[in-house]
Parts: C-alpha cells; sequence; structure tokens
C-alpha cells in the first residue's frame, strides 16, 4: 500500500509520466483511507483522503476493466509505448 504509490509518486515528481491504471466505479482503496480527508472548503471534508491525493500528485488515472477483452487491449496498447 505505501511501497508502490511512494515510489512512482517520486518518479512523477521527477518528471516521469505515471498513468495509474484502476477499478471502474471503485478506483484505489486508498482513496477512503481516511481521516483526515482533503477539505472542499473551510469546515467542509472532500471524499477523497489526504494520503490518496499527496502520494498521487502528478499521476494521470485512467479506469480501465481489464476483466474483458476491451480493457486488456488497452492495457496492452499502453504497455507498448511505456
Amino acid at each position: 500500500i505505501l511501497a508502490g504509490p511512494s515510489s512512482t509518486m517520486l518518479m512523477a515528481d521527477m518528471g516521469a509520466t505515471v498513468v495509474k491504471i484502476e477499478r471502474p466505479g471503485g478506483g484505489d482503496d486508498t482513496r477512503r483511507y481516511a481521516p483526515p480527508y482533503i477539505q472542499k472548503k473551510e469546515g467542509e471534508d472532500s471524499d477523497l483522503a489526504a494520503y490518496f491525493v499527496s502520494c498521487n500528485r502528478n499521476k494521470q488515472s485512467v479506469a480501465v476493466n481489464y476483466t474483458k477483452p476491451e480493457g486488456q487491449a488497452v492495457l496492452h496498447r499502453l504497455l507498448e509505448t511505456s
């Protein structure tokens, strides 16, 4: 839960293009590792955990259903260019 996000955070901080693959509808479990949550405005929390936001800065995210052939094709295209 910590090693992967931390290492890719550092790579993204140094300029690497990091594409995070997430499940449709649920995404990364750490979105909800809270409290603390990021605040929308004074006194109002969002639904994003501070841990998730900090570890995923500078990253791109795409939701792909990789259990289906169509999603697997998307992953293969991404891998061909990485």
